[in-house]
């Protein structure tokens, strides 16, 4: 499964100012949030990160994003199909110009987060690289 994943926090620690107090503070705040880091190996250091995935929509209305997907969709000439139960899921199927046996099929959610609305892609079944150029092009002309 791949996904475009976008980091939408970092969080930075200088280090050559720290005491070793302030670093014992620094690492049991860090266990306080994250008691499963020792067991991770992850450094009693780290800090939980967020992670969202899916792109950023700059439209606002979830029926306006959709609008913009079929329209993208169109005008690549792919071929879909969505769900009544899942309004916002579309199952979506690439067609391979000189094998029509090697098609591509993913599907693309919308969905809402705190802050915006993001629009997912998840690869099905086909070759990864073919899926990362089909997303190339959907999104060198969907307007989302």
């Amino acid at each position: 499964v791949a996904y475009h994943l976008l980091y939408s926090s970092v969080v930075k620690f200088d280090y050559s100012h720290a005491g070793s107090d302030e670093l014992e503070r620094v690492s049991m705040s860090a266990k306080a949030r994250n008691p499963l880091a020792a067991l991770n190996g992850s450094s009693p250091l780290s800090v939980p990160r967020d992670w969202d995935l899916g792109v950023a929509c700059s439209l606002s209305h979830s029926h306006q994003v959709m609008n913009a997907v079929y329209q993208t969709l169109s005008a690549l000439r792919w071929r879909w199909k969505s769900s009544v139960q899942q309004p916002y899921l579309v199952k979506v199927l690439v067609p391979s110009e000189p094998d029509p046996a090697k098609c591509l099929r993913m599907s693309m959610q919308l969905y809402k987060n705190q802050s915006c609305l993001r629009l997912d892609v998840q690869k099905r079944h086909g070759d990864t690289n073919k899926f990362l150029d089909a997303c190339r092009e959907f999104f060198r002309i969907a307007r989302v």
